[in-house]
């Protein structure tokens, strides 16, 4: 059995449930996640996991990545992240802002819309 406040590092798939997130461990079992951040990245995908065990199946996340330490790509916005030296992150999806393109008259002159 796992003390509470013991370090976790684990691998498994994240699943999102109607209460949040789950690690479905590799070794077998679950964890319920208490993220800060949404690993939007990373669901239904296969995942490490480090953090601090809070009791209750309950695990307080520190980072989320690939199994690989790789980081994260997304084509629909930015990716803020904040990583460590072994390469975890916490990532959350951001809307990029997209200046609208200027419309040009026979002047020559821009003219925002």
């Amino acid at each position: 059995m796992t003390e509470i406040g013991a370090r976790v590092d684990e691998t498994g798939r994240l699943v999102r449930d109607e209460a949040g997130f789950l690690l479905q461990r590799d070794l077998g079992g679950s964890f319920r996640l208490v993220l800060l951040r949404v690993p939007v990245d990373h669901v239904e995908k296969r995942v490490r996991v480090q953090g601090y065990y809070a009791g209750d199946g309950i695990v307080e996340v520190e980072g989320v990545a690939a199994p690989d330490g790789a980081q994260p790509s997304s084509d629909q916005g930015l990716i803020e992240s904040r990583g460590s030296p072994d390469a975890m992150t916490s990532c959350v999806l951001t809307k990029r802002a997209q200046a609208p393109k200027p419309r040009l008259f026979s002047s020559g002159r821009a003219v925002s819309q």
